[in-house]
């Protein structure tokens, strides 16, 4: 059971780190043109919110606007909630990555694959 948590430590790790990344920045950083837009979108009716979305402008599928009004309804339009609704599937991600590469890699290259994931994911 040990070895069995040590083995999904690292996608645990980065995924920590990326919250609390998200949560600094949040608190050092008002909003982004591209998040001001989202907020914008994100607080209006979902009638008017999927209209909008139609514009040739927008390159974001609805999808992303449909989860993130919907995390808005349930918890608020703060900038962190904003945020999070961007990181928490960075973090699945990391967890689903961290599986492919684990049945056919070794530890070391899948936690540097991992790593460098992360760091390109932050910046």
């Amino acid at each position: 059971l040990l070895s069995r948590l040590v083995e999904w430590l690292p996608p645990v790790v980065v995924s920590f780190l990326l919250i609390a990344a998200c949560h600094q920045h949040t608190r050092t950083t008002s909003f982004w043109q591209d998040e001001i837009f989202t907020h914008l979108f994100v607080t209006d009716s979902f009638a008017h919110m999927i209209k909008a979305n139609r514009d040739t402008i927008n390159p974001n599928p609805p999808l992303y606007f449909v989860l993130t009004w919907l995390t808005v309804r349930i918890f608020g339009d703060s900038e962190l909630v904003l945020r999070l609704t961007s990181s928490i599937p960075l973090c699945l991600s990391a967890f689903m990555m961290w599986s492919i590469l684990r049945k056919r890699f070794a530890y070391l290259p899948c936690y540097a694959a991992l790593t460098a994931n992360y760091l390109l994911g932050v910046t």
